[in-house]
């Protein structure tokens, strides 16, 4: 019930967007969907990953101010 999430990566980020924009709704299962997304981010231009990284940073400076105090803490 207090479980905080981890604040997402650039690359998280940039998978939801994939398939919020539709990019992978032609895929059936999961494991095709993080195929082509890995694929995707692989050959993304320099201004796309930098969007997803400012993202990132941005994501990770409101979890800090809104979480002060977590630590991740793995497989507790």
């Amino acid at each position: 019930p207090n479980h905080v999430n981890r604040p997402s990566n650039c690359y998280m980020l940039f998978r939801s967007w994939a398939i919020q924009s539709g990019k992978t709704a032609h895929l059936k299962h999961q494991a095709d969907v993080s195929k082509f997304v890995s694929e995707q981010w692989n050959n993304a231009d320099k201004a796309t990953r930098e969007r997803f990284i400012r993202q990132a940073a941005e994501e990770k400076r409101r979890h800090s101010e809104l979480y002060p105090d977590y630590r991740y803490a793995p497989g507790k």
